[in-house]
């Protein structure tokens, strides 16, 4: 069976014995994912219908912990894919899930035009959506983007650095959190929210490092990139929760430094991020 592959996959998806009825007749797309994450056509219990398949690929990986989060009849409200079939081949766990509907907004910039505001707020308060759940979870894994050691040693990153730890209060607002909740994960129709994905990073965390990584400009991102945009996803978070100020934009700077490192060879994107990073520090919040 022939499909584009970007890379080698760990296991080979059709030499995977399913327990649920579940055959694939088509692998049908292999996007871009940490772990390898294969769209598929086929059939489960005789229905033909499409299906997706993770499979780890990472150490930090856990897409039981997914399954686990997506079992939980807290999401019932939330357009969340439903777990076909857990389980493991030659000791490399993988789930089965049911296939979403819907667009990324990179691949829909036309409609996205025609009501930014509509787009924004529904992006806001979806984050809030998730972070008012009251789910039994595991603390989040502690990850680089959570700490304040940096790699390299630009002048921006250690004047970064220095101004990071002396303005970090141990900010603590604690609730269930996605833990990866961005543009790239979640599918839309029209202004709707109709799938969102990739939950295994999810648990107890810090909500105002949730929101700012979710809002966080990524390169090339060709929406949500303006702060009139910023502001009107703040206000559909706010509409049904609250965050502390002073907590974003402090893990907004911090997530901004990591991000420096990453793109250290596009220089726009850097320069924005330092500018953004300046207006951060000139805030009231910190003055």
């Amino acid at each position: 069976m022939k499909f584009e592959k970007f890379r080698e996959l760990v296991v080979d998806p059709l030499a995977i014995e399913f327990k649920n009825g579940i055959k694939i007749k088509n692998i049908l797309n292999y996007p871009h994912a940490g772990n390898d994450v294969l769209h598929c056509h086929g059939y489960i219990q005789k229905k033909e219908t499409d299906f997706y398949i993770k499979i780890e690929r990472h150490i930090d990986a856990n897409v039981f912990h997914e399954a686990e989060i997506l079992e939980n009849d807290s999401l019932l409200k939330l357009p969340v894919p439903k777990i076909i079939e857990k389980g493991s081949w030659r000791n490399i766990n993988y789930i089965v899930t049911t296939s979403m509907s819907g667009k990324r907004l990179s691949m829909m910039l036309e409609e996205y035009k025609l009501d930014k505001k509509a787009y924004c707020v529904s992006f806001g308060d979806s984050i809030s959506a998730i972070h008012k759940l009251k789910i039994n979870a595991p603390d989040v894994k502690k990850r680089k983007f959570h700490t304040t050691e940096f790699i390299t040693s630009s002048d921006f990153i250690k004047q970064s650095t220095g101004w990071l730890i002396k303005n970090d209060k141990k900010y603590d607002s604690k609730c269930f959190i996605h833990g990866d909740h961005h543009y790239a994960n979640i599918l839309w129709n029209l202004k709707t929210i109709s799938a969102l994905l990739d939950w295994e990073l999810s648990g107890i965390g810090n909500k105002e490092f949730d929101l700012a990584w979710a809002i966080c400009l990524r390169p090339g991102q060709k929406f949500f990139d303006t702060k009139e945009e910023e502001n009107w996803i703040l206000d559909g978070y706010r509409r049904n929760s609250d965050f502390g100020k002073e907590a974003y934009l402090w893990n907004k700077h911090l997530i901004l430094c990591h991000f420096y490192e990453l793109r250290n060879n596009e220089r726009s994107y850097l320069n924005w991020i330092e500018n953004e990073c300046a207006l951060i520090k000139k805030s009231p919040c910190f003055i």
